[in-house]
């Protein structure tokens, strides 16, 4: 699953008023094809545009490298 759009998301959308056509897909495609997209995105831009919190075990040394 995505941390942008799910596939509900998806099928819901609307273009123009019109809803876009996802009959012949499958939630997991969908899916699959949404994580493709975003890990794109992010490979590209090195960042990631939703909340994400990582920790970071410093060893105090002064370098800018662990």
């Amino acid at each position: 699953m995505g941390n942008y759009i799910t596939a509900a998301d998806a099928r819901a959308f609307r273009v123009q008023g019109s809803v876009v056509d996802l009959v012949g897909y499958a939630d997991t495609d969908i899916d699959t094809d949404i994580e493709l997209a975003e890990s794109i995105i992010e490979s590209i831009t090195g960042d990631v545009f939703y909340s994400n919190s990582v920790t970071a075990y410093l060893d105090g040394n002064g370098l800018s490298e662990l």
